[in-house]
């Protein structure tokens, strides 16, 4: 079955611990499998100096050991693979090195990969012939790429993301595993999943959208085989059709916390819409709701789209940075639970400009937040301040009405977006499992 969703494994650094990669391998494959294959980045091989490393691998090499399921790798390290076997090469049953650079298809998925770093420090060179190589490689197939596997981690790819939603990495080590030419090759080849093992961390960032053909990418960065720390959980499961199966629709459905690509553009990369690209920031065929930010401005900022649980101090945390606040209120409903809208009133006009122009790709708790001017006239709290109106609806016509906001006993579980003007909600007896209402 073409579309059927294929589950794979992904696992990090390996250096020659084959013992620890599939006994582990094969215990998930009899809990949660099974698993079409699994697939290794970094470096798979034991290093020149581990001796005991390299009896372990001989084992697995010379068929003494088997190997619980399909297994496909880049070694970052292995020069001798690399030149002897640029193209790949099946080393032993249910074992293949995939080779230096390239573009497979894996069980219906198209894998690219590169074996190396861009530093070449104990490791393979790669420069940037490897990525125009791989870029001319994937172009009768832009957009419809499923995985990329790399060594090193793209540069930036931490970007425009609160701290909350960080890995759990020291500065100095995020800019010696990242790779400028790595988040070069990403965001031309646009894939769906960016798996990487440079930093030795776990990190599962939350998706955003590709520039040029608009559909949703992940990162996934992961720690070194036999890790014990949580935060440096080294063997993760992915679930995925393939790209080729799959509607522009679907590839471009955005989950809730979607950010715009964090990877600067090349110069001149043409963005879906056929505009060169200045930077990655663009948020293609996405506008702020109620209108842009152009008008009249005022010492004031509107802000929608906050997660529930986001608090005052914590609101106040981020816009501080822009300016004074002189006054700050997150809006509750009629339960006392925060309704994503707040509103920030700045000390000058000029700082409330600069909170509009620098939350233009603000992400809090992983949800894409609007700031606009606050054009609304308000009423004055005691000390002098702007309050939020409260709507004055009379809810006795909408009780029965299924689809009516105003409805006291509105189905709120089923809605899954909702903006200015319009709703999305699944349907309460759907015809498939993907059937929604606007």
């Amino acid at each position: 079955d073409p579309d059927r969703p294929r589950r794979v494994l992904i696992a990090g650094d390996c250096h020659g611990k084959l013992d620890i990669l599939f006994r582990t391998a094969e215990v998930q494959v009899k809990k949660a499998g099974p698993f079409d294959f699994l697939l290794v980045v970094g470096q798979f091989l034991p290093k020149p100096e581990d001796d005991a490393g390299k009896q372990q691998a001989d084992l697995y090499l010379s068929g003494q050991k088997s190997i619980p399921l399909p297994t496909f790798f880049i070694d970052a390290g292995s020069e001798d693979l690399a030149t002897n076997h640029p193209d790949g090469v099946e080393l032993a049953t249910n074992l293949h090195y995939l080779g230096r650079r390239g573009v497979n298809v894996i069980d219906g998925l198209r894998v690219v990969y590169l074996s190396g770093c861009s530093t070449g420090d104990g490791s393979i060179g790669i420069g940037e012939e490897d990525v125009s190589t791989l870029v001319k490689g994937i172009k009768q197939c832009a957009g419809k790429v499923d995985l990329l596997v790399t060594a090193e981690w793209p540069s930036g790819i931490t970007g425009k993301l609160m701290p909350d939603c960080l890995p759990q990495l020291e500065a100095d080590v995020l800019k010696q595993s990242s790779s400028d030419l790595i988040a070069d090759l990403a965001v031309r080849i646009e894939a769906r999943y960016h798996v990487a093992s440079s930093a030795a961390t776990f990190f599962a960032r939350p998706p955003f959208q590709a520039v040029k053909h608009g559909h949703i990418c992940r990162f996934v960065g992961l720690g070194p085989v036999g890790s014990k720390e949580k935060h440096r959980k080294w063997l993760h499961a992915l679930k995925l059709v393939p790209a080729s199966e799959m509607t522009p629709e679907v590839l471009r459905y955005r989950p809730a916390d979607t950010t715009p690509c964090p990877l600067k553009a090349p110069e001149g990369f043409v963005p879906q819409g056929g505009v060169a690209a200045e930077s990655s920031s663009a948020d293609p065929g996405q506008s702020a709701p109620n209108g842009d930010n152009a008008g009249q401005e005022s010492d004031s900022v509107f802000i929608n789209g906050l997660p529930s649980n986001v608090d005052e101090p914590s609101l106040r945390k981020v816009m501080n940075r822009f300016g004074t606040i002189q006054f700050m209120k997150v809006m509750k409903n009629s339960e006392g639970q925060a309704s994503g809208n707040a509103i920030v009133r700045f000390a000058r006009v000029e700082e409330a400009k600069e909170a509009v122009k620098g939350c233009t790709d603000l992400v809090v708790g992983r949800r894409k937040i609007w700031v606009r001017f606050d054009r609304n006239k308000r009423d004055k709290d005691p000390d002098g301040q702007p309050v939020a109106k409260k709507p004055k609806i009379d809810l006795a016509p909408h009780a029965g009405c299924w689809f009516c906001f105003a409805n006291p006993n509105v189905e709120k579980h089923l809605i899954v977006s909702a903006s200015a003007h319009a709703y999305v909600a699944l349907a309460k007896g759907g015809i498939d499992r993907l059937h929604c209402m606007v």
